[in-house]
């Protein structure tokens, strides 16, 4: 399994970073060496998705997919800023779709084209994040209204019994 490490790292400040990079501004925080080097005559940048894949696959290389976030983390993260239009929002499906490669890299068939597979992932994260949101806002909304409603009619009967106390009886 891969370590909270590589995932995802959280400076005092509360920024997320993934593999050194500030989810927030896109800058990198660190150099890619404190991942150590994936082979030491290659950098990150020389070696294709599909062998950083099959290292994480095979080996379950921590370093590998360190290099895999770094490389596809701006992307994932613009597709889930795109569809949810809330940074936060947005920074946890990122991190919920790299999850899903962890979990998955497994079962991406077209290693060569893991761009799109993360891609489809980060979209459909998102998606799904925005329409569980979009559920969970209504259902507060409902929750409101009924909290509204209730009041409205102890009112009323507050009101009632105040005016059948005043009624003379006869």
């Amino acid at each position: 399994m891969v370590s909270a490490k590589a995932l995802r790292r959280v400076k005092p400040t509360g920024a997320v970073f993934f593999a050194g990079r500030s989810m927030a501004s896109g800058q990198l925080d660190t150099p890619c060496g404190e991942f150590g080097a994936i082979d030491s005559a290659r950098t990150n940048d020389e070696l294709s998705d599909r062998t950083l894949l099959d290292r994480f696959v095979k080996t379950r290389d921590e370093d590998a997919f360190a290099a895999i976030v770094e490389r596809h983390a701006g992307m994932a993260l613009g597709i889930c800023r795109r569809v949810l239009r809330n940074a936060h929002d947005a920074e946890d499906a990122c991190q919920a779709a790299f999850l899903v490669l962890a979990r998955k890299a497994d079962s991406v068939r077209k290693k060569e084209s893991l761009a799109s597979w993360l891609h489809g992932v980060s979209f459909h994260v998102a998606t799904n994040l925005k329409r569980d949101l979009g559920r969970r806002d209504a259902r507060h909304a409902r929750c409101l209204e009924t909290e509204e409603a209730d009041t409205i009619a102890e009112i009323a009967r507050r009101m009632i019994r105040s005016a059948a106390r005043i009624l003379p009886t006869s």
